[in-house]
């Protein structure tokens, strides 16, 4: 990273190179265009890696590393670009490069990587991805073979993964890997319906990062955070998404004090840790940490959630200040705090010596915090500190720094387990009295605190549509959002204006939200059935197995919303597939799959579910 760093950072990116960006909008999936494309087949178990083979299937290559050395550093200098179709197989990691680096492909001339046949049997190693341009991945499983990452992306500008799957832990493997995405100094990254799972810290961590999605992904068991921003990270949406089972927080935005500082980040993003992030749509259950952290947001939108079981160790909502420091390169920190950055080249851990990073614009808008008897938050329900007034060494920051300047949270039901924790605003925190944004009496006022909870269709099989003529719809006091404005930010450096709109206009089963009579939660109707008219719904819903653990028999259900062609199968940890349940043509309505395990031993396993649209995976754990 370091050595990296110095080659890149001092890169300045300018408002007119931005102009001419692709940029997607935060509720459409990444558009790939009709761009030109050259096929290269590569087969890991039939194919031959020799000159003027890969133009067909049966005249395969064998190898990736073969077909990426056909490939050349620029699409334009033969005015096309490359299709690499992968056969079923486990690609080890003496058929795949150690590293995909310096191919800049264009948004007409991309290289897209993808699963020829169903996803989940084209099996990448840990992949190292660095100053590349406009290359995708669509239905690769990428699983650990490197102690320290399952992949990282370096340098690279748009980046496309589409129902990829990223696992950490490889029985295979004696470590397990930190990260399953790390993505450091990127800009257009999209990450969409895709799993992410079993890290021992993060299981997404960005860092100087801007523009893209992470929306209708699995995130879970990891040994850290779900989704991790620091360090200048910008005009991200996180919508859709699952995240549960974490130790760390489901989502959360920071700084790491002990790993980076200002000399790493990207130009103009140099003040706050994250900008014009909206997160919504999201479930977000059975966390440790809060559900929501922040520390040095500007524009930062959680609305429209729902949370479960969430906090346990910590607070629901947790807003404090980002802590800036350890800067390695010294001249270059110097120059950057010269230019009107915020930071500190002084290196030293210790809290006196960063520099602390304010939160700006946080808006908590009509989400459902559920927290049931037996799992109350260890702290009060929410989290919010007072003001920093020390400065670090040579520090360059707001004095004093704010942890809730324009903090908003309005519309939200909170329901701590009917416990007596206090709501967390007292005497030296955040959102006093004179606050007047945000304060106890307005907090009180402007959301159901412990008044009455809000019950789920069944939380215990993942379906948290909130049931009918309950809290959500009879008493909840849900609020119409507010835009941003793109104002108050440092004179200089000048960071490029982010979306300043709001507006949530579906659910996240894809109905219609009325934007003057909102609704809490993810969901506005108790059911995930569609009516005629609302698009963009899924074909699948109801997704679970039981009894989960299993011994032996255990029973896949789900509902199919119109016939179509299903295929139901099992894998492995690593990817490889153990049995196909179901490969036909299902009528629409609710089915159940029977599925005998008793030949496999005890451990956790995955099922997946796909139709010609999309796919669906989830896992199941069987013990003896």
């Amino acid at each position: 990273m370091n050595t990296f760093a110095k080659h890149t950072i001092y890169i300045l990116l300018t408002l007119s190179s931005l102009i001419f960006c692709r940029i997607s909008r935060a509720d459409d999936d990444y558009d790939m265009g009709t761009p030109t494309l050259r096929e290269i087949w590569v087969d890991p178990v039939n194919g031959l890696d020799r000159p003027g083979r890969g133009s067909t299937r049966a005249l395969a290559l064998k190898s990736i590393s073969y077909a990426w050395a056909i490939v050349p550093s620029s699409m334009t200098l033969n005015n096309t670009g490359f299709h690499i179709l992968l056969a079923p197989g486990k690609y080890t990691v003496d058929n795949v490069p150690s590293e995909f680096q310096s191919v800049f492909g264009t948004v007409d001339y991309p290289v897209i990587f993808e699963a020829a046949d169903d996803t989940g049997s084209v099996i990448f190693p840990s992949i190292d991805v660095t100053g590349c341009n406009y290359i995708y991945f669509i239905g690769v499983h990428i699983t650990l073979s490197q102690a320290s990452y399952t992949s990282i992306f370096r340098g690279c500008d748009h980046l496309l993964f589409r129902k990829c799957q990223f696992i950490s832990a490889d029985p295979s493997v004696a470590d397990i890997a930190s990260f399953s995405a790390s993505v450091y100094q990127c800009q257009y990254i999209y990450f969409e319906q895709c799993e992410f799972a079993y890290s021992s810290d993060n299981a997404i961590n960005i860092f100087a990062s801007q523009y893209g999605h992470i929306k209708k992904s699995s995130i879970h068991h990891a040994g850290g955070n779900g989704i991790y921003f620091q360090g200048g990270v910008a005009y991200f949406s996180l919508e859709e998404n699952t995240i549960n089972n974490t130790s760390g927080s489901g989502i959360k935005f920071s700084s790491r004090d002990t790993i980076t500082g200002l000399d790493q980040m990207a130009m103009p993003w140099v003040h706050y840790e994250v900008y014009d992030i909206k997160c919504f749509n999201n479930i977000i259950h059975h966390t440790s940490g809060a559900g929501f952290s922040c520390s040095g947001g500007y524009n930062i939108l959680f609305a429209q959630n729902t949370l479960y079981q969430t906090g346990l160790n910590n607070s629901l909502v947790v807003l404090s200040l980002g802590k800036r420091c350890r800067g390695v390169d010294k001249d270059v920190c110097q120059q950057r705090i010269d230019s009107g950055a915020w930071g500190t080249w002084y290196f030293n851990l210790d809290d006196s010596s960063t520099a602390p990073i304010p939160n700006k614009n946080i808006f908590i808008y009509n989400n459902i915090f559920n927290n049931s008897s037996d799992s109350v938050t260890a702290s009060s329900h929410l989290s919010i500190h007072g003001p920093i007034t020390a400065t670090a060494f040579n520090a360059a920051c707001p004095k004093p720094a704010f942890a809730d300047d324009n903090v908003q949270i309005k519309g939200n039901i909170i329901w701590n387990g009917k416990s007596t924790k206090a709501l967390g605003i007292a005497t030296g925190t955040g959102c006093g009295a004179s606050n007047p944004s945000c304060n106890e009496i307005q907090l009180l006022q402007d959301n159901m605190i412990n008044s009455a909870e809000p019950k789920f269709v069944d939380a215990a099989t993942g379906n948290f549509h909130p049931v009918p003529g309950g809290t959500v719809f009879t008493i909840a006091k849900a609020f119409p959002i507010p835009n941003f404005s793109w104002t108050g930010l440092p004179p200089s450096p000048i960071e490029p204006p982010g979306n300043i709109s709001n507006s949530i206009v579906v659910d996240r089963d894809s109905n219609k939200r009325d934007l003057s009579k909102p609704v809490c939660g993810a969901f506005i109707i108790s059911t995930s059935s569609v009516s005629e008219g609302n698009t963009l719904h899924d074909e699948i819903s109801h997704l679970q197995n039981y009894p989960n653990p299993a011994q032996s028999l255990t029973t896949i259900s789900f509902h199919l919303r119109e016939g179509a062609y299903i295929s139901l199968d099992i894998y492995n940890m690593l990817g490889e597939k153990l049995a196909s349940l179901i490969s036909e043509t299902l009528d629409e309505g609710d089915h159940n799959i029977n599925w005998n395990s008793a030949q496999l031993p005890s451990g956790k396993y995955f099922y997946r579910l796909s139709t010609r649209s999309m796919t669906i995976t989830k896992q199941m754990t069987i013990v003896r």
